[in-house]
């Protein structure tokens, strides 16, 4: 854990990490999922609220992101390497509602993030 962030879950991590919990989730899912939460007006300004979350969680070591080229199964899906993470992060690419394929950026919750989790909502 990253000593700058602490270990309260908010509902909207809350609900990421569970997305993680049940399967990975497309890292351009997360912009969606944090809309209405994130109080912006700009497709750029919400991208960059889901981007400090899904940072915020990786610090804290409750999800992991991956990545497949084409088409994924759990074979294919690979772990992106914790120094490309960054460069991930910020390339457009990587938020994109995907089309035809090309290399997709996932997420999934460690069990670490499954344990704050289950913590955080009581379970």
């Amino acid at each position: 854990m990253n000593g700058d962030e602490d270990d309260t879950m908010t509902p909207v991590e809350q609900n990421l990490v569970w997305l993680g919990y049940e399967d990975y989730t497309g890292l351009w899912q997360v912009a969606i999922e944090v809309q209405d939460e994130s109080g912006e007006n700009s497709e750029a300004d919400n991208r960059a609220f889901a981007q400090r979350i899904v940072e915020s969680l990786l610090n804290r070591g409750w999800i992991e992101l991956y990545f497949t080229e084409g088409p994924w199964t759990n074979e294919t899906i690979m772990p992106v390497p914790a120094e490309d993470r960054a460069e991930v992060l910020t390339a457009d690419a990587s938020w994109a509602t995907p089309v035809n394929g090309g290399k997709l950026i996932w997420f999934g919750t460690t069990d670490e993030g499954f344990a704050a989790y289950q913590e955080a909502v009581g379970w």
